[in-house]
């Protein structure tokens, strides 16, 4: 019926389909009969039995040839057909008269499941017509009404509409589910490079912030976090590439994604786990499955470790009450993936001084005590996929140049801006995927707290 039903040779309804206009092709034994009763000329017999005979083939390498190609392409070799078996039709009216209605519920079916929405209308009113035609004229002209032959014609007239319509409503289905799959694939990507570059890029920030105040007064210290920082872009970088890996890969193993393991040894594990899993260390660490990496919960305590020293990095002050293993492998995925955002929020824009990380059986707790829930959902929702760049104050994140806003409200120096982008959405969605629910919430005193409980 549309684009999206066009099928290759390996398909099996492609390859066999036409079966289903061979098997109706049994009921051309009514205008077979009809030329055997003929009382016309011999030659005029003749060019019906040909007309009948090229009626069946055209019928059939129709369908064959319509099977193979997309439907509704009436400008086609399909139509074509469509009109040769027609025209071969009216070859036996000479012969037969009216016993051509016959041909009816041939020309009706080929419409229905091969031509477009239109010329299905045309044929399934006309052939009734016909045939109607037919039977309110038969007594004048002394011959019996074709009343079976009329009541076949409705009968198939009902059914090709109905066949058609759900035919033409299962495609648009596939198209809707192929583009839903697509947009769902195009989020999980920016959802994996958001939370892989906007952590990363936070932290070599801060490194080179650092850097630069040790330059004059610890330059070996200075090479240090400079050396870091190599490290980490590079990982950074690996795991783009280990994305783009991903994708390909589920593109050509229909959506068994494989991702290469870090050639220098860094760290750097990709899985397969809601689009990428990282498992690396110092600002990366992630954990993956299928062993390609660390395990599940050693990745949820290296992204705490990530995480103290990002914060060492920043002077922020780390508590942590509880251990890792207190959650199953199952849930330590995804509560990586949201403590290293909650990371990347906490340093670009809450101005904390102190952070806890608490773990309790099917939960996890990330509290700050800075500016406060307002400011930081606003902001921490506000990063964009790739999000690079912090004002001063922490607030103004911008991707490529373009401020993030919502409602026209971008983000601003000061936090005053509250914004709906990729940060919670994303750690909102790898939560609803675990089955989870994420809670973000003012802190008592002060302060943001992130949870997520299961």
């Amino acid at each position: 019926m549309n684009s999206a039903r066009e099928a290759g040779a390996s398909n099996a309804w492609a390859r066999y389909g036409w079966l289903m206009g061979a098997i109706w092709l049994v009921f051309l034994y009514y205008p077979a009969v009809a030329l055997l009763q003929s009382a016309a000329p011999a030659a005029i017999v003749a060019l019906g039995w040909l007309g009948l005979a090229l009626f069946g083939a055209a019928y059939l390498v129709g369908f064959i040839v319509g099977m193979r190609t997309a439907h509704g392409n009436e400008g086609g070799p399909t139509l074509a057909l469509y009109l040769t078996s027609i025209a071969c039709a009216l070859l036996t009216v000479p012969a037969i008269g009216w016993g051509a209605t016959s041909f009816a519920p041939f020309i009706m079916a080929y419409a229905s499941y091969l031509l477009s929405r239109p010329i299905h209308w045309v044929a399934n009113t006309l052939g009734p017509a016909l045939v109607a035609v037919q039977c309110i004229t038969a007594e004048a002209r002394g011959a019996s009404p074709a009343w079976p032959l009329l009541g076949i014609v409705l009968m198939a007239a009902t059914v090709n509409t109905i066949n058609s319509w759900l035919v033409r409503r299962s495609a648009a289905a596939d198209g809707l589910r192929l583009e839903l799959a697509t947009s769902e694939g195009r989020e999980a990507v920016a959802r994996d490079v958001h939370d892989l570059l906007g952590h990363s890029l936070t932290v070599v920030k801060l490194k080179a912030e650092l850097a630069a105040k040790l330059i004059d007064d610890d330059p070996a210290a200075a090479r240090a976090e400079l050396d870091e920082i190599v490290r980490l872009t590079s990982e950074a970088l690996a795991g783009v590439r280990g994305t783009v890996t991903g994708v390909r890969a589920e593109r050509l193993a229909d959506g068994l994604a494989e991702g290469p393991r870090d050639p220098g040894g860094a760290g750097l594990g990709v899985g397969t786990v809601d689009g990428l899993g990282v498992g690396t260390v110092d600002g990366l660490g992630v954990g993956t499955v299928d062993g390609l990496g660390v395990g599940t919960v050693d990745g949820l305590s290296r992204q705490l470790a990530a995480s103290a020293n990002a914060f060492a990095s920043a002077g922020i002050a780390l508590a942590v009450r509880g251990d890792a293993t207190a959650l199953s492998p199952a849930q330590a995925i995804p509560a990586a993936w949201i403590l290293r955002e909650a990371t990347t929020n906490i340093l670009r824009h809450s101005e904390a001084s102190a952070v806890t990380v608490e773990f309790a059986p099917g939960t996890l707790a990330v509290v700050d005590d800075g500016r406060g829930c307002a400011a930081a959902s606003g902001v921490a929702t506000g990063d964009l996929a790739g999000g690079a760049g912090s004002r001063a104050g922490g607030a103004g994140n911008r991707a490529g140049g373009a401020g993030n806003r919502a409602g026209g409200a971008g983000n601003r120096a000061g936090g005053a801006g509250v914004a709906s982008g990729n940060g919670i959405r994303g750690m909102r969605e790898r939560a609803a995927a675990a089955g989870a629910e994420l809670r973000v919430e003012a802190a008592a005193p002060s302060g943001t707290k992130v949870s997520v409980t299961w």
